[in-house]
């Protein structure tokens, strides 16, 4: 009975350290589900609104220094045109292409595509965007 008792110890044990490091290893989709959502803020032109053919939003963006990739590193975002889905509930009144915006918007890497406007407003002035319009 002893030696049966240390066989199913020795078995158990065994298992369990075989499932051990299979569970401490992520996937690459745990790990991107375990990175926070971020929120930014910038400002940028409208270059073309969304259309019923499934085309975004697009918004010549200024740099953004403090974006994060998807590992969690500050890589920071070049000034660049960029499509947007947005948010349910978010509305574009009357903005309208050339027009300068200051817009609020998540990243969660776990979305397809990750980013997504939550706030967005016309601004009156456009001179001050430190955008270049070579970029486009």
């Amino acid at each position: 009975m002893t030696l049966n008792f240390i066989r199913v110890g020795v078995t158990a044990f065994a298992l369990a350290m075989s499932v051990v490091p299979a569970c401490s290893k992520e996937s690459p989709a745990t790990a991107a589900s375990n990175v926070p959502v971020e929120t930014y803020s910038s400002r940028g032109k409208v270059v073309a609104l969304p259309d019923p053919k499934g085309a975004l939003l697009q918004i010549h963006h200024e740099e953004i220094p403090t974006f994060k990739a998807k590992d969690g590193r500050v890589i920071g975002m070049k000034q660049m045109i960029m499509p947007f889905p947005l948010t349910s509930g978010v509305s574009l009144g009357e903005l309208k292409p050339g027009d300068a915006v200051e817009f609020t918007f998540t990243v969660d890497w776990s979305r397809t595509p990750p980013q997504e406007i939550t706030i967005i407003k016309r601004l009156e002035d456009a001179s001050t965007l430190q955008i270049s319009e070579e970029r486009q």
